[in-house]
């Protein structure tokens, strides 16, 4: 093999929910993208992932892999702070059975944005990537073979070089991709890819500017309706699922409605019933469009709402109107609801966030109940790359907040923001799973998740036989509607007592 690409897992998790389902995996696409391109260009490369494993076993069975592999570049990809100490362990392994082979790792939101720091973590690095990957892994891959040195590429492409001195060249320049000339992804070339759900790159970028965001500086380009059913069919195909629902990954979904209607027009014309979701803005997402949207095979809308606080939205840049906003996402929960689109909020607790503006969160979700279906509540964690690395804590100083720099979170290069006085990140993080309970029952949260979270084809019988008390505790949301009402009158007083 030429390339062995491989996907770190986790270490550890964002919530407690995320290893409560052992069903509940993603697929790291962005690996799967770089193995369809080199594969394109005449090499073999194939990717591994962990996850459907026992924690137990995923380094072992992934040094076997890579032992029977014997590629010439090995690519591992940390995409999140939470995998990074995972990161060192599989390096370290790695290194120990390939002690010549260049080790390249990348990670758009993560590992990418740190650079030459991770030299200085995890000595058996040789090559860091910034940003999106193919061009460059090819590159990469070329050079190895050739058994040049990867010095020169630094001028080329945006990497990071280690060479046997630890002396360390630095990229000078970002190329930007085009996703049409990427292309569609070969599911063959991923190891037992039927046991994740299935995902289509849609777009890349993001021309907004929330200050959270680590998109926020990547040009938006999409992929046309055309080569998107073209993926979707060849989807169909691999998983023998006609009816498999589809994450159309995007940091921002947006079509204009004619590009709806031809969705719509060419799903129908080629007989296709798959299902689909996406996630987009309030101010992207046209409730007249949505009925449309449903006709094209949508299922489900990953809203980025963010919070029922006008302050809150002004501060993270979300909007300069926030009464318009909250009155617009207002329209759409209800068209949402007549049309038959699940809707899943997403409430991103802030710098600042106090009793009043929790409230006012609680009091728009509270006043919206007839139209809501699914929510997600998490607090604000400082990643690299965005606005707020930066200028967070003159924020946090009016409101008595801090960011949370202890050994534990410094290792990972991942920030815990205690976003006021009174509300610690360990303590909005066990707000938002009450915020998930009081808001959506657990046969809600089956419903929006099987499409696109979990493996085509899981059943409802299934996902039920892994519930019970220890894992409903996990989940946000409860197990009917009327512990949901508990729930949300226990939050209720929460919140009011401070």
């Amino acid at each position: 093999m030429n390339l062995a690409l491989l996907s770190i897992p986790l270490d550890a998790t964002k919530k407690e929910s995320d290893r409560a389902l052992p069903f509940s995996i993603a697929l790291n696409y962005g690996l799967l993208s770089i193995a369809t391109y080199v594969s394109q260009h005449g090499f073999k490369a194939e990717v591994f992932d962990t996850q459907p494993l026992p924690r137990a076993e995923a380094v072992d069975r992934a040094l076997e892999w890579l032992l029977d592999a014997k590629p010439h570049v090995i690519a591992l990809s940390c995409i999140s702070g939470f995998s990074y100490n995972n990161l060192k362990e599989y390096s370290t392994r790695i290194r120990e059975q390939f002690p010549t082979t260049p080790i390249v790792v990348g990670g758009q939101d993560h590992v990418g944005r740190l650079g030459e720091r991770v030299f200085d973590d995890i000595p058996e690095i040789d090559v860091v990537v910034y940003g999106e990957a193919e061009k460059t892994t090819l590159a990469i891959l070329r050079h190895c073979i050739a058994q040049k040195d990867l010095e020169p590429l630094c001028r080329e492409y945006p990497i990071w070089v280690k060479s046997r001195d630890n002396k360390v060249s630095t990229f000078s320049s970002c190329s930007e991709y085009n996703v049409e000339e990427i292309g569609g992804l070969d599911y063959s070339l991923y190891c037992n890819a039927k046991a994740f759900p299935a995902s289509i790159e849609v777009a890349r970028g993001c021309p907004f500017h929330c200050r959270f965001c680590s998109n926020i500086k990547r040009r938006y380009i999409k992929k046309s309706v055309v080569n998107i059913l073209g993926e979707a069919k060849e989807l169909v195909k691999f998983y023998e699922k006609n009816d498999i629902s589809i994450y159309f990954q995007s940091p921002i979904f947006r079509m204009e409605k004619e590009e709806i209607e031809l969705l719509k027009a060419e799903r129908n014309r080629e007989g296709l019933c798959f299902k689909w979701r996406a996630q987009t803005r309030v101010d992207t997402l046209s409730p007249d469009d949505i009925p449309l949207l449903v006709e094209a095979g949508a299922a489900v809308i990953d809203l980025g709402f963010e919070s029922g606080a006008p302050e809150i939205l002004l501060a993270m840049k979300k909007t300069k109107t926030p009464e318009s906003y909250l009155n617009d996402a207002k329209q759409i929960l209800l068209a949402a609801h007549q049309a038959g689109l699940i809707i899943k909020l997403n409430i991103l607790f802030y710098a600042g966030e106090r009793d009043t503006t929790l409230l006012e969160t609680f009091d728009f979700l509270s006043s919206s109940e007839r139209y809501l279906h699914s929510i997600s509540a998490y607090p604000l964690l400082v990643c690299p790359g965005t606005q707020l690395e930066e200028s967070i804590e003159p924020i946090l100083l009016k409101h008595g907040g801090s960011v949370c720099r202890s050994p534990e979170w410094a290792e990972r290069h991942i920030f815990p923001v205690n976003s006021s006085a009174a509300y610690s990140y360990d303590r909005l993080k066990e707000i938002g799973k009450m915020f998930g309970k009081a808001f959506q029952t657990v046969d809600n949260y089956y419903q929006e998740r099987r499409h696109g979270y979990y493996r085509p084809g899981l059943t409802k019988s299934e996902f039920d036989a892994q519930l019970n008390s220890g894992v409903i505790e996990l989940l946000p949301c409860s197990i009917d509607k009327k512990s949901m009402l508990e729930y949300r009158n226990r939050l209720h007083q929460t919140i009011i007592e401070g």
